[in-house]
């Protein structure tokens, strides 16, 4: 008489992250479907080098979207097509260029795995905030896009050199930390002796745990894909050994951080395997 295996990975991993998705952007954006209300065949700006088109407003809201990591209102979308339209008035060759850098970014998210979005993602809002931070000591203006991005995913922590850590890398964290103690069937209302060394303060960690925290997302959806792939034996076994560490430690962070690690050294393997 044979056993029926049931599959409970899916209920332990939970939906997609936004960025797990098929289009990759955040949920209700304009990547992801949602429209801007600009009337398609407009040209916002025109010039002998160049225009700026509803297509060009469309693809500038996804890309500030994404970096977001959430979608703007009708009024922020808005505000930030105007500004850009100025600027793009002012010096419409390097607004061509940059509207035309951005026409690829936006394009290459839905070819991309989900960590390869997460590394860009990060990459990106790390230059942006660095270079913001170069134009308040200058006494420039603040980019129109990082404004939107800024009011979404604010920076906790910025480093140069050294991380950038934004909200949303710690909403990842927290994501990542229960996923490890659903995996280990704990809660930690039980766990008294559990903490995360983020209750110490970002800015006081060790420069290891500021660089982990940084990269959460991709750590995150590695984690969720390696888990994805386990079947119901290697799963239960894995789920066996996380209750025995969750009951013996008193870092969950570190719990988090070494089982998103052996799924990036897995993931890579198996990379390898198949090459």
């Amino acid at each position: 008489m044979s056993t029926m295996t049931i599959d409970h990975t899916p209920e332990l991993i939970g939906p997609p992250t936004w960025i797990e998705t098929e289009a990759g952007y955040p949920f209700g954006s304009v990547g992801a479907g949602s429209a801007t209300g600009f009337e398609d065949g407009d040209v916002l700006v025109g010039s002998p080098v160049g225009s700026f088109t509803v297509g060009d407003a469309n693809r500038l809201v996804a890309f500030t979207e994404f970096l977001a990591g959430s979608p703007a209102d009708a009024s922020e979308r808005e505000w930030l097509v105007d500004a850009v339209v100025r600027e793009f008035d002012r010096d419409p060759v390097r607004g061509r260029s940059e509207l035309d850098r951005i026409a690829v970014a936006t394009d290459a998210v839905g070819e991309l795995e989900p960590a390869q979005r997460t590394a860009n993602r990060h990459r990106a809002l790390t230059s942006l905030y660095r270079l913001d931070r170069r134009r308040e000591e200058h006494g420039l203006a603040e980019n129109p896009v990082l404004a939107i991005i800024r009011a979404n995913d604010p920076p906790v922590l910025i480093e140069d050199p050294g991380p950038v850590i934004t909200a949303g890398a710690v909403e990842a964290r927290r994501l990542l930390n229960e996923l490890v103690l659903r995996l280990a069937d704990r809660r930690i209302d039980d766990q008294p002796h559990l903490r995360t060394s983020l209750a110490d303060g970002i800015a006081e960690a060790a420069p290891a745990r500021k660089a982990e925290l940084a990269g959460s997302w991709t750590r995150l959806v590695i984690l969720r894909a390696w888990l994805g792939e386990l079947d119901g034996v290697e799963l239960d076994r894995l789920r066996r050994r996380l209750g025995e560490v969750v009951d013996t430690t008193t870092d969950l962070d570190l719990v988090g951080l070494q089982l998103s690690f052996r799924s990036m050294i897995e993931a890579v393997t198996t990379e390898d395997l198949d090459d």
